[in-house]
């Protein structure tokens, strides 16, 4: 079972593919969904490390495993927002990531609207 798509509402792809925030409050905007691969370690003293593989850099970790869940989608969910924000691509899910030392891996899907159109 995949989830609740964790929510980026941040994403605006001009002409140019590149992405950048919404200025338009008029702007229409569609949706795009794409699919991330979490893995989730042992971590010291029972704390559970938590791993994007298919996005670098979106690290977090948890308590338990629920808390762990919770903290990578946020995550995944400011480190999508900063990349757009800043004007860099949101990196291309890898349906093949896999963790072979993994504890437990999952699909996490983020929403992502576009604005269909020109630059904002």
């Amino acid at each position: 079972m995949i989830g609740d798509p964790v929510e980026a509402a941040v994403a605006l792809l001009g002409p140019n593919g590149t992405g950048r925030m919404a200025k338009d409050p008029k702007a229409r905007w569609g949706p795009a969904m794409l699919e991330y691969h979490a893995a989730y370690y042992e971590g010291e003293d029972g704390w559970v490390i938590a791993e994007v593989l298919d996005y670098p850099g979106v690290l977090s970790q948890g308590r338990t495993l629920k808390s762990a869940k919770a903290m990578i989608r946020d995550a995944l969910r400011l480190m999508a927002e900063c990349d757009v924000e800043d004007g860099r691509p949101l990196p291309r899910p890898n349906p093949r990531a896999k963790a072979k030392k993994a504890l437990f891996s999952e699909p996490i899907p983020l929403r992502v609207r576009i604005r269909a159109g020109g630059p904002a």
